[in-house]
């Protein structure tokens, strides 16, 4: 989305319904309601959505004072497009954003939650500021993808119920791929509106096969006005979308309070006088004088995103909203859209990432809870000396809805020596080795249980006496740590089967350098679920779980990637529950593939992967129905149209930090050597043409991740991730990809973070001091915030 203020910011303001002007207005009494409901809606109800969806689109930096407006509304993060067809054959939409003087200028959702611009309650906007070309148009809307939030899904049910819990079949209800999707449209010709309500997408439909036709119109500027619009089809409720609804609204109504998910807002009455009040206010807000920047100093925000707008304005707004009392709210989001220029200033900035306040002390939360708020204590407002309905009232304060892992721990500053954990656990990434570039001789006095057994793959303490190991990057990056910063740090090597909760939460942070939920799965399900656990509620990993749970299931990093438009293999998911052999063959040669390979989520080692042919499974069904019985508990399967060029050219895997590029290795299969061995090559040896694009395409794709938070929750860089390149120089079949066949093509193949491979042995520099420096500045970051937030 991108955000645009023109011209007509002023008339925004006129027309921003809900805190703008009173009721009973010229410009409220045109809605007209085509949800098909008749009187079971009162016109006070269409109003309301009228203005609430106007409001957003505002907010999210959208013009609704256009000749023909056309705005859609939606309360999930799943990315809804809105479609316009016009006279010519042209389409405004996501695709082409302006055309014949209309423009799509507000677009959310594209990544879910992930990108950050996404609302709780998205819209997107068609509009044609002056008279749209004459003749015939079309508006739907699609579902191009479902979503997942970046919350736990209990507490994004939990927010979507004002709080309260959500059972397994609600959650279904509400987040599953089978659902339908609920919309509302406003359209607006010449100032006239009206609202289609009741409307969904077809529940489980994608892309061009979930199309809904909202309204098809005959539009001609040059007729009088009643003749202007005539419309020749319109939607109506349909019966589904009002069962769905129905069952919403009976879960929620059924539903349990969930702890640590937000209380169910209260509106405060209003005062005799606040229409004139906001009126008033609505005046001064018009005018032509410049406005100062509001400056807070109420401390209800908790940790805050510094010099980060850590979120867009819109969904600011939002947070503001849920904060503050609804006549407040107004005031900030009047003076937020309204100046084009504002600068957040760190008071106004909220959370980035949900986790717990700073808890303050019994005697100073029943204080606060007592202080009346006065104008003096809301806002300094330059010369904007308007009266407001709240000014006398008790400030409203809401808690955040918490996550399970910030609910884990308090909040508290941390000690020196800074105390971090490292989370060990490799076999395959050795620094003890002749190729090591570096002085290993820091080494010499760590003890042998952290070293291992090349041939069982055993730790030392493990093995009979006698048998000789060697280090990974894994123990020697802490232990170097360990001698050269201990007297900052004390680290915490903790092996596997030593990861509990209560040992997690005994650091400051963990880092996870070696072992992680992947590694579990091959325990046995009961170390599955002790060592999730662990993770999810501990609260101060890094990467955050957020971070990891996005990578684990790979649909989440790889829809996100496509959306971005990052290169990436044609890939179809096939979701357990959801697939079946034939299914997934059908789809298959729909898509026009020969040849494919079939990888899965929740693993490692190259474990299920699998190459096939078409012809070969067509042939003998017991293929595909074999590896769906041998795989069946794997939760996603990633199927991807086979590139043959991806053997014979260089992988480039790139190692970033902070977000800032470290080095690149470049490997060829061993299937594509003369020797039948692995090839692999790093610093000034890889071409350069690779490198680039490998750095390109990364950096893309660090931009989809999930923000990185401490575990007080404010905003920090990430720490190690590794982002795979591949090259395809050969024709595909995919009737969705046009990549030239006589050219290079690089294309994104995987994302990996902090327990990947470093390949410290293969690089012509020792970076085990490197990598030592870049955990301990980490560190005193993660330390240097957490104290802030608890002062």
């Amino acid at each position: 989305m991108r955000k645009r203020y023109h011209s007509w910011a002023s008339a925004w303001l006129q027309t921003i319904l809900c805190f703008g002007l009173a009721e009973g207005s010229t410009a409220d009494a045109q809605v007209v309601l085509a949800s098909g409901k008749g009187g079971d809606r009162r016109p006070q109800g269409a109003l309301a959505v009228t203005r609430d969806i106007e409001r957003r689109v505002v907010q999210a930096g959208g013009n609704t004072v256009g000749v023909l407006v056309a705005s859609l509304s939606w309360t999930s993060a799943d990315d809804l497009d809105l479609h316009m067809l016009l006279p010519g054959g042209q389409e405004i939409s996501y695709r082409h954003k302006t055309a014949e003087g209309g423009e799509l200028d507000v677009d959310m959702c594209v990544q879910g939650k992930h990108g950050g611009n996404c609302a709780d309650r998205p819209v997107e906007n068609i509009v044609f500021q002056d008279d749209p070309p004459a003749g015939r148009y079309k508006i739907f809307v699609q579902n191009f993808n479902y979503h997942l939030n970046t919350l736990p899904e209990n507490m994004q049910v939990a927010r979507m119920q004002e709080g309260r819990k959500a059972s397994k079949e609600e959650m279904q209800l509400r987040l599953s791929q089978d659902r339908p999707v609920l919309f509302d449209l406003l359209l607006k010709v010449h100032g006239s509106k009206k609202l289609f309500e009741g409307l969904c997408t077809p529940a489980g439909k994608t892309h061009g096969s979930s199309d809904v036709v909202v309204l098809e119109f005959d539009y001609d500027p040059t007729k009088d006005e009643d003749e202007r619009f005539i419309p020749h089809f319109e939607a109506v409720a349909a019966q589904e979308c009002l069962r769905y609804s129905e069952k919403l609204a009976l879960a929620g109504s059924e539903a349990r309070a969930l702890p640590g998910s937000p209380r169910e807002k209260s509106v405060q009455p209003r005062t005799s006088d606040g229409k004139a009040v906001e009126v008033q206010r609505h005046i001064a807000l018009a005018s032509e004088q410049d406005f100062q920047l509001l400056t807070f100093k109420d401390t209800n925000f908790g940790p805050l995103c510094e010099g980060k707008g850590c979120m867009e304005k819109a969904e600011l707004v939002d947070k503001l909203q849920q904060a503050h009392t609804r006549a407040l709210f107004a005031l900030l989001t009047s003076v937020v859209v309204a100046l084009p220029h504002l600068k957040l200033q760190p008071a106004l900035a909220t959370r980035c990432h949900a986790a717990m306040a700073p808890k303050k002390k019994p005697a100073q939360v029943k204080a606060k809870a007592k202080k009346v708020v006065t104008k003096a204590s809301i806002y300094e407002a330059g010369q904007l000396a308007v009266p407001h309905p709240t000014v006398r009232q008790a400030a409203v304060k809401r808690k955040p809805a918490a996550s399970k892992a910030s609910k884990a721990r308090k909040v508290v500053a941390p000690t020196k020596p800074i105390r971090i954990g490292f989370l060990i656990g490799k076999d395959t990434d050795l620094v003890e080795d002749p190729k090591y570039v570096g002085d290993a001789s820091f080494m010499a006095d760590m003890p042998d249980k952290y070293r291992v057994d090349p041939e069982s793959k055993e730790y030392l303490k493990n093995c009979e006496a006698g048998v000789k190991g060697f280090a990974h990057a894994d123990v020697a990056i802490p232990w170097y740590i360990h001698k050269k910063y201990g007297g900052d740090v004390t680290v915490d090597m903790i092996f596997p089967e030593e990861i509990t909760l209560k040992r997690l939460k005994s650091n400051m942070c963990n880092y996870i350098i070696g072992y992680d939920v992947i590694n579990s799965i091959f325990e046995g399900p009961k170390r599955y679920k002790e060592v999730t656990k662990a993770f999810t509620e501990c609260g101060n990993l890094m990467p955050s779980w957020e971070v990891q749970d996005f990578i684990y299931i790979k649909s989440r990093y790889m829809q996100a990637c496509m959306d971005a438009g990052i290169p990436m293999a044609p890939t179809i998911f096939a979701k357990k529950n959801k697939r079946s052999p034939a299914k997934l063959l059908a789809e298959i040669k729909a898509r026009g593939w020969q040849t494919f390979v079939m990888k899965q989520s929740m693993m490692a080692f190259s474990l299920g992967f699998c190459k096939l042919k078409v012809e070969d499974c067509e042939k003998d069904p017991s293929i595909l129905k074999n590896y769906f019985r041998d795989y069946a508990e794997c939760p996603e399967y990633v199927v991807q149209e086979a590139i043959d060029g991806f053997t014979r050219n260089w992988e480039t895997r790139v190692f970033w930090f902070n977000g800032k590029f470290l080095y690149a290795i470049a490997n060829k299969a061993a299937v594509s050597t003369e020797d039948g061995q692995e090839v692999i090559i790093t610093g000034d040896d890889i071409p350069s043409e690779f490198l680039e694009n490998a750095k390109r395409i990364g950096e893309q794709a660090l931009k989809i991740l999930p923000q990185l938070c401490t575990p007080s929750g404010q905003p920090v860089d990430m720490t190690l991730i590794r982002t795979d390149v591949g090259c395809s120089d050969s024709p595909l079949h995919d009737k969705h990809t046009n990549w030239d066949p006589n050219g290079r093509t690089f294309f994104l193949n995987e994302i990996e973070y902090g327990g990947t491979t470093y390949f410290i042995r293969h690089l012509k520099e020792d970076w085990v001091p490197k990598w030592a420096e870049l955990y301990v500045n980490k560190s005193n970051e993660v330390f240097d915030k957490m104290c802030e937030a608890a002062a």
